[in-house]
C-alpha cells in the first residue's frame, strides 16, 4: 500500500468521524432534593396525610363515651344494678379501644414499617433522590438502585409538614421530599412549581 492510498484510507476514517452525531444531554432538573426517611420522618408523614375529619371524629367519639362512663358510674352508684355495672364496663372498654388505636396502633404501624425496611434492604432508612423535570419527576433509591418516575399528570395533591412535601400519586402512594435536601432550587421555589403543574396538569 502506497503513500497516497493510505492519506486516502485516512481521510475517510476522518470524513466517517465528523458525520458522527453526539448523543444529546438530557436536560438538567429544575429541582432536586435528597431525602432521609425514618421512623420518624414516616410518624410525620403518616399524621400530614391522616384525614384531620377522622381525628376530630375520633376525639369526639372519646369525649363522648368518656362522658356516657361518668353517667353511667353515677347511676350506678345511686341504683347498684347489674345492667348498670355491664354498661360501666362496657364503656370502659370501649374507651381503652379508642385510646389504644390513637396511640397504640400507630406505634405499632411505624414498628412494622421499619421491621419491613429490614426484611428488604437490611436498614431502618432509605436514602432518597429526586429529580424534577419539566413533565416528570425521577425519585432514585440509593440502598437498591431503583428509579421511579412520574408524570406530574399523575399527581394528585401536594401536602405539606413540618419537615416534608408529601405528593400523591394514588391512595395510599405518596413521594417524600424533604424540604431541607433541595440541592437544586428551593423549598419556597419548588412549592410554586409543583403547584402549578398540579393544577395545570
Amino acid at each position: 500500500m502506497d503513500q497516497e492510498e493510505i492519506r486516502e484510507e485516512e481521510s475517510e476514517v476522518t470524513e466517517i468521524e465528523e458525520t458522527e452525531e453526539e448523543a444529546p444531554a438530557l436536560d438538567p432538573p429544575k429541582f432536586s432534593a435528597n431525602t432521609v426517611i425514618n421512623a420518624e420522618i414516616q410518624r410525620e408523614a403518616s399524621e400530614a396525610v391522616a384525614s384531620k375529619n377522622a381525628k376530630y371524629v375520633s376525639y369526639g367519639c372519646i369525649a363522648l363515651v368518656v362522658v356516657a362512663f361518668g353517667l353511667l358510674v353515677w347511676q350506678y352508684v345511686a341504683t347498684r344494678t347489674t345492667t348498670g355495672l355491664l354498661m360501666m364496663l362496657l364503656s370502659a372498654l370501649v374507651i381503652v379501644y379508642l385510646i389504644y388505636s390513637q396511640v397504640t396502633m400507630p406505634k405499632k404501624a411505624i414498628a412494622r414499617w421499619e421491621a419491613s425496611m429490614r426484611r428488604s434492604f437490611g436498614t431502618t432508612e432509605l436514602h432518597l433522590t429526586t429529580e424534577f423535570y419539566n413533565l416528570s419527576l425521577a425519585q432514585s433509591v440509593q440502598e437498591d438502585g431503583s428509579v421511579n418516575v412520574q408524570g406530574y399528570s399523575d399527581i394528585s395533591e401536594l401536602r405539606e409538614s413540618e419537615h416534608l412535601f408529601l405528593l400523591r400519586r394514588s391512595k395510599q402512594q405518596w413521594f417524600f421530599v424533604a424540604k431541607d435536601g433541595f440541592t437544586v432550587g428551593n423549598a419556597e421555589e419548588f412549592r410554586s412549581f409543583i403547584t402549578d403543574r398540579i393544577e395545570g396538569k
